[in-house]
């Protein structure tokens, strides 16, 4: 039932972060675990992982494949861990609708990198002639980054870690299973269908309405 969005930087250390959290619950009873992964979408995509995103319209379809793929795992029983960039705050809010609409709880677990740390994948992606980002995607990527704030409802609770830092596990556990969901409203919820009749009595009092005015 649980969702955990994790997001970052490429080359951040999400999907590591992702099968630790996968072995922790798994361990501790809480599973099914599904990690919904965003460079296994790109993969069934076909369009290569610079495209992914530097072409808005397959940068979207990419986005929206990640948050479909969540949104049918999204049980009572399972925890689904969003193992991807996610760097907009809008899609992050979609995703906080996505889990209220669920009744389910949510974290967000920020993979982040320190300056050094930055400089220094950069340069390993730089020298790496057949590596598949590429250094200027990874440069627009860090300026277009839309790092999670604790101040935002739909980033909260919020667990930052940085690359050689302990996930604090046991907060993560104790904010998904020991509070409540929150609750849908009226923007996360379905209307209700009409009744079959509906059109009959539309017409209906319609027809009486003319006729009193005639």
């Amino acid at each position: 039932m649980p969702l955990i969005v994790i997001t970052g930087l490429p080359r951040s250390g999400k999907t590591t972060r992702a099968k630790e959290l996968e072995k922790y619950f798994t361990e501790n009873g809480k599973g099914p675990v599904h990690i919904v992964s965003e460079a296994d979408c790109i993969a069934r995509s076909g369009y290569g992982v610079k495209e992914s995103f530097t072409d808005t319209t397959k940068e979207k379809q990419i986005r929206a494949s990640l948050k479909s793929e969540a949104m049918k795992l999204l049980t009572k029983t399972a925890l689904v861990i969003m193992d991807g960039t996610n760097y907009i705050k809008g899609y992050r809010y979609e995703v906080f609708c996505m889990s209220k609409n669920a009744r389910t709880t949510q974290c967000t677990v920020h993979c982040a990198m320190t300056v050094e740390q930055r400089d220094a994948r950069r340069n390993e992606i730089e020298q790496n002639a057949g590596d598949e980002l590429g250094s200027e995607t990874f440069d627009a990527l860090c300026q277009r980054y839309e790092e999670p704030q604790d101040s935002s409802r739909w980033d909260r609770p919020l667990f930052t870690v940085y690359g050689g830092e302990e996930m604090d596990l046991p907060g993560i556990n104790r904010a998904l299973y020991d509070q409540a969901p929150l609750p849908p409203n009226l923007a996360t919820q379905n209307m209700p269908l009409s009744a079959t009749n509906f059109l009959f009595e539309l017409d209906k009092t319609t027809q009486t309405i003319i006729d009193q005015i005639a």
